[in-house]
Order: structure tokens, then sequence, then C-alpha cells
């Protein structure tokens, strides 16, 4: 027999962490599918009549801010037709392309990129972009140019060399373009430590942590080694100041 079922939309699609309590999203059982365009529709069926706006009380809306949110970063990348693309999608096409350089492919295009904008914001969740971490080089000795790091929740991670006038990326060619924490060798700045993926909101899923011997020019994996399909985020990680061998990781996990 049929059923209509109702289920948490983050359980099913993105996370665990956001929409706990409602239940205005249902489906039928037999689709093999969930598309975007019907949760939409079945979210403005159900709030359209509570005429939510700035005057509604926290306590009435429900989650309703957090499905917007979710609303703004899918619509972006479901197909027309609503339907969300496979987990670790980014990965595996990141992989396709490292194996097409690997085999002597040229890369199409030049890197002459021009920003556009915006420049400018009042504020709000329409802002400019998120940071999820900003670590300063442990060996600066206060003569050079101080070199900064940065870590965006679906950006990757940056560089600036002469105290922030200029970024550049160092995390091209993953898969899941999000960090969330940046720990440095204290002693010797080649040696670097990367939680991948956006542990605040989830935005983007981990790939676990990332190791450079080279001051971040070249990541590879540690033990510590998912995949976006695992739905898994790093909050925090922390070295150890007496042994420089232990890491800690604050994860969803």
């Amino acid at each position: 027999m049929k059923k209509n079922i109702f289920l948490i939309i983050f359980f099913v699609l993105l996370t665990n962490s956001f929409l706990i309590a409602q239940n205005f999203i249902a489906w039928d059982s037999d689709e093999s599918t969930v598309n975007f365009y019907k949760i939409q529709q079945n979210f403005n069926e159900y709030w359209g009549p509570k005429n939510i706006g700035h005057h509604t009380p926290k306590n009435e809306m429900g989650g309703w801010k957090a499905f917007k949110r979710w609303e703004w970063f899918w619509e972006q990348r479901v197909t027309p037709s609503g339907e969300f693309p496979p987990a670790g999608h980014l990965l595996q096409e990141a992989k396709k392309w490292k194996a097409r350089k690997d085999n002597g492919e040229k890369k199409q295009g030049v890197n002459d990129w021009t920003n556009l904008g915006p420049f400018n914001s009042d504020g709000g969740y329409a802002g400019l972009g998120r940071i999820n971490w900003v670590e300063e080089d442990p060996g600066y000795n206060g003569t050079t140019n101080k070199t900064i790091w940065i870590g965006s929740p679906g950006g990757g991670l940056w560089i600036s060399e002469d105290d922030g006038a200029s970024w550049e990326s160092r995390l091209d060619g993953f898969g899941s373009l999000g960090v969330s924490s940046i720990v440095i060798h204290p002693t010797n700045s080649d040696i670097m430590y990367i939680a991948t993926g956006d542990g605040d909101v989830a935005d983007t899923y981990s790939v676990g942590i990332l190791k450079s011997t080279n001051g971040g020019d070249t990541w590879n994996t540690t033990g510590l080694n998912w995949t976006t399909a695992n739905n898994r985020t790093i909050r925090k990680i922390v070295m150890d100041p007496n042994n420089t061998s232990i890491l800690y990781a604050a994860t969803s996990n």
C-alpha cells in the first residue's frame, strides 16, 4: 500500500544539523528521486498562509530561515528539471581533470580572469562571502612581510605573503573546496594541515584532513580520509604543543 511519509529534508539530502523539527516535506515512498522543485513547492504551500516576514517572532519561524539558505544554495546547482547532482560529483570531475592533465592534455583557456564584482554589500545573507578560518604563519619575525592563510566554506584555501595586500589560491583541483581549520607546525612552516569541508553549516562536505610538506604548494591525504559521499564535516583541528606528531580533530562523526 502506498503511504505518504514525512521526512526531515536534510536527513535525506544534506545534513543532520538543520531543520530537525520540520515535517512539511512529503513525497511518496515509491519515488526513486527527490526533486528540488517539488520540495520547494511543498515548502511554499506550507509556509505561504503564515505570511512570514521580519515581524515574525523567531519561535514561530520553525526553521524557515534555514530552509531559505538551503534553497539558495541548491537552486544554483540542480539540473533544469530539479534533479540533485550525485554525491561526490565535484571530486570525481576533479579526478577526471587530473587524469587528463597527467596524460598530457592541455588545460583549456588562460588564467586571465577579471573580477566583475559585487564589491560592496549592505550585509546580511547577501554578503560577499564567509571565511571559516584565519591563520598567521608562526614563523613571522616582525621584520618581513607577514604570511596569512584563510580557509573559506566553499572557495578553498588562500594565502597572502604581503600582509594581506594580495591573495592566491592554494587548493585548486580538489573536489571539496571548503576549509574550516588550518594548523601550521610551530617551527617548520612547510608542514601544514587543513580540515576540509564547511564545518560551520555544511555547505561543502569533507574529504578529511590534508597535509602539506612544502608550505601549501601541494597536498596529500592523511589517515583521516573520507569522500564527500560520507556527508561529514570537521570543525577544528589542533596540534599538541608538546608533541607536534599528535593532532586532535573535532568532527561530525
